[in-house]
């Protein structure tokens, strides 16, 4: 490996709803160019904005075609009218590609081991035949524990894990319930590390387009936001604030909804976006927030 391999780093993000994963990538990512002068990081995801962030001098975004979920959890294509197993092969192959081209030292996988319905394991495959570190990334808290354990228990992922993996990331303290701990795994054969929340520093100001003082409303990626933002805008109809509010409905919100609730704001005191890249800023400058908590909004 040479020494502008040993700098270069590669995440993984998997998605299918929400925007956390490829936000803490992106974290993760410009801490490592800021703190090294000649790290470089490429980030291969399935998010429907993968470009709509910016992102730091020296890292790159490969889009993947996307997944979603339909009523029942099970995971189809957003746009492509393929099988799912043509999904899952044709972003693994994408992702081998990205991963044998670019010879990253260190590769971050999140959340999910083998990727979306295995089609990591290429990957982890050719990258333990060289040098490159294998690194797992995990939530702090994946979901119920009963739902981890039928998940985890049928994938045999402890093997696979201590297998592949030379280390494990949990982004939260140790105090939180997250998937080894559902699992009990205690005893694996890699070091676990409880990394703390990854996030940037709190901005210390509105965005210059809006005025503070505002009452901000967001669920996230908007997947499964609608009703939240349905309720306040019926609350706010029939009794109106003293202060403004800002919508940010997130990208990911089917248009028929998005169009309901703007349909539903007007000739009320309340501005509606479909997405904003700067939510931090938007976060700093409302006086209180009605939201999800996902990991965007409740870790920026």
């Amino acid at each position: 490996m040479t020494d502008r391999q040993r700098q270069r780093f590669l995440f993984f993000t998997n998605e299918c709803v929400g925007l956390g994963h490829l936000r803490r990538a992106i974290t993760l990512a410009g801490t490592l160019v800021e703190t090294h002068a000649a790290a470089q990081a490429l980030i291969v995801s399935g998010s429907p904005v993968a470009s709509a962030y910016p992102v730091p001098p020296r890292v790159d975004v490969i889009k993947v075609p996307s997944l979603t979920r339909d009523e029942d959890g099970a995971h189809r294509p957003e746009s492509l009218a393929l099988g799912l197993d043509e999904i899952h092969a044709l972003r693994s192959r994408i992702s081998l590609a990205a991963a044998l081209a670019f010879e990253p030292a260190v590769t971050v996988i999140d959340k999910t081991p083998l990727g979306l319905g295995r089609e990591l394991v290429p990957v982890l495959d050719a990258l333990r035949s060289t040098s490159c570190r294998l690194v797992l990334g995990l939530r702090e808290i994946e979901d119920h524990p009963s739902v981890v354990r039928r998940r985890w228990q049928t994938a045999n992922l402890r093997e696979a894990i201590e297998h592949y993996y030379d280390a494990v990331l949990v982004y939260g303290p140790d105090s939180t319930i997250d998937a080894l701990d559902c699992m009990d795994w205690t005893d694996l054969d890699i070091p676990v590390y409880h990394v703390g929340y990854v996030n940037r520093s709190v901005p210390d100001a509105a965005p210059a387009d809006l005025t503070p003082g505002y009452v901000l409303v967001t669920s996230g990626g908007g997947r499964d936001g609608f009703e939240l933002l349905l309720a306040f805008l019926e609350a706010v109809r029939l009794k109106p604030l003293p202060y403004p509010s800002v919508l940010v409905t997130g990208p990911l919100m089917p248009e028929q909804h998005a169009a309901r609730l703007g349909a539903l704001a007007a000739g009320l005191d309340v501005r509606v976006f479909r997405f904003r890249a700067d939510m931090g800023e938007v976060i700093s400058g409302a006086r209180a927030v009605v939201a999800m908590a996902g990991y965007i909004t409740a870790g920026v």
